[in-house]
């Protein structure tokens, strides 16, 4: 699922930081996994200035994604209150990369109101997201071909018929993927082919804009779930704008052809066929960690880790 801290911290109060002001319980959860060093690198800031711990984790959120390039501006709102006490964020809560995607769309649905298609944009949040949890033989496996760009990467690699693992076993909740040093979340791989999703998964394919759009949209919502939006200060001007794409941005990770979506014939009919710039698609074996960059550590202090 989305691994951006935002939704991780998403408890039984909402966005209320509660992973911050209950970290001796919520850390122990396993949905929780990895998350110790962002909230023991965060919790000096906040208890030296005057913010709560919700509100410093959407701000965090918000700008660490303004530091991607091709990520869309999101809002900020201040204004949540301090965690209720003694109230941790019960156990359970944050979907899994095992849960099936009936199982993950109840609990989202459930959490906010968001619809299948919500939960695919924010998906998205996986072309800049690393794996430290799933395999804990190897650390930092980014999802698609390029972390380092809030790309639709995510949304066209996850289609391509799985290979090989990129460690020597296969984690909980991992499957094979196409590329080389890549990780493929199960739950990404089934949203990509259920029934219910694979239409929303195939459209933000190579559309950029659309994408954009939908990520924000969701993660404006998600951000403020607990809260009355009456109660919050908008400071969204605080926010800088992220970085476009670079012009040679989205090297092709495969043809139409290649994705199982073609194969299978899962395909929505109204999703443009893929072309790849390149002659032939042999390219699908490169590896991926050759394109792997470590970004800068605000960077990799705010990103989705699993």
């Amino acid at each position: 699922m989305t691994r951006l801290v935002s939704l991780h911290r998403t408890g039984g109060g909402g966005a209320d930081g509660s992973i911050i002001t209950f970290n001796d319980t919520e850390l122990n959860f396993p949905a929780n996994a990895g998350l110790d060093d962002a909230v023991n690198t965060e919790l000096p800031f906040i208890q030296a200035h005057n913010v709560t711990p919700g509100d410093f984790i959407q701000f965090a959120a918000a700008v660490s994604l303004s530091l991607c390039p091709g990520a869309p501006k999101v809002a900020f709102m201040m204004g949540r209150p301090l965690p209720l006490a003694p109230a941790p964020g019960p156990d359970g809560l944050v979907p899994e990369p095992f849960d099936n995607v009936d199982v993950i769309l109840a609990r989202m649905a459930d959490a906010g109101g968001f619809t299948a298609t919500d939960v695919v944009a924010l998906l998205a949040s996986h072309s800049v997201a690393g794996a430290d949890n799933v395999d804990p033989t190897i650390q930092g496996v980014p999802f698609d071909s390029t972390p380092d760009l809030f790309d639709t990467q995510i949304f066209i690699e996850v289609q391509l018929r799985g290979t090989q693992f990129p460690g020597s076993e296969p984690g909980q909740g991992e499957v094979q993927s196409a590329l080389a040093g890549e990780m493929r979340l199960q739950s990404d791989h089934l949203m990509a082919r259920d029934p219910a999703t694979n239409c929303a998964w195939q459209s933000f394919a190579g559309q950029q804009a659309k994408m954009q759009t939908a990520f924000a949209s969701a993660f404006n919502r998600l951000a403020i779930i607990g809260h009355n939006p009456a109660n919050l200060v908008d400071c969204s001007d605080v926010i800088p704008n992220a970085p476009p794409l670079p012009a040679n941005a989205g090297p092709p990770s495969a043809c139409w052809a290649d994705s199982e979506e073609h194969r299978t014939g899962l395909r929505c009919i109204s999703v443009p066929d893929f072309h790849c710039s390149a002659r032939t698609c042999d390219h699908c074996s490169c590896n991926v960690s050759s394109h792997y960059r470590r970004r800068s550590s605000f960077l990799l202090l705010f990103s989705p880790q699993i």
